[in-house]
Formats: structure tokens, sequence, C-alpha cells
């Protein structure tokens, strides 16, 4: 068995999951659930791990709230259709070709297929927009 956690993973899971961690350790500390000096006595090796683990794993279950930001904020949605109308404007020859109709995930299948930098590129942009997307509850609760 192989374990693999790339730089999608890290940026999707692990960063909004440590802010949730976080979140919820320093809730824990003033409600008087959890005392922080308590973790003076384990070593910093298996701290340091865990709380890796503990912020994936975290960061996975809350995945699901970053899904409802995501729905009740509507406009992202909308800008996919602007930037077919923008691409259209700025590129007229490919008005009438199959490829302006087609989803999303086509399209990227189409560009992993030709151009792997480009590929890697938009799985970067997209890990990061998700990490944002993801952070936006901790972030706005912590403030």
């Amino acid at each position: 068995m192989s374990l693999s956690v790339g730089i999608f993973d890290i940026f999707t899971y692990a960063i909004p999951g440590s802010l949730y961690l976080m979140l919820g350790g320093y809730v824990a500390e003033r409600l008087g659930w959890f005392h922080v000096a308590a973790l003076g006595d384990v070593p910093v090796v298996l701290l340091i791990g865990g709380i890796v683990v503990a912020s994936y794993v975290l960061g996975q279950l809350t995945y699901v709230v970053g899904t409802g930001v995501d729905r009740f904020v509507p406009f992202w949605h909308r800008r996919w259709s602007d930037a077919r109308k923008e691409f259209l404007a700025r590129t007229p020859s490919a008005r009438g070709r199959r490829y302006v109709g087609a989803s999303g995930s086509v399209l990227t299948t189409a560009v992993e297929a030709y151009d792997r930098e480009a590929a890697q590129e938009i799985h970067r942009l997209r890990a990061v927009g998700l990490m944002v997307r993801n952070c936006c509850f901790p972030l706005a609760a912590g403030r």
C-alpha cells in the first residue's frame, strides 16, 4: 500500500483543516475543556505528526462546510458563463465550435491529454481556490 499526498490534498484539506483545528482548540481552551499546557509532556515529533494528521482528517470532514459556502455565494457559478462570453468576444473564430459549449471537466481532460504543464497549473489553481473557499468559515468565525 502506498500513501500519496499531493499539493492538491495539502491546499484543499490540510490547510483549512489546520484552521478548523486552531479554532476548535481556541474555543476548547476558552471554555476550559482543554488546556494547551497539557501538551508540554508530549514528544514534539509525535505532537507535530498528530497535528498534521488531525488537520488533514478535519479538513476532509469539514469539506462539506466549504461546499455549503459555495452554494450560498452563487457569483462563482455566474463567472463561468462570463468567461465563455469573454472568450468568444476575444476569439470570434471560435463561435460555433463544439468545445465552447463543453463542460469544464471535459475541457480539463482535453488539456491533460495535450498539455501537461497547463493541466498542472489548472490543478494548482483549483486547489488554491478550494483552499480559500474552505477557509472562509474558520476565518470568519475567528474574526
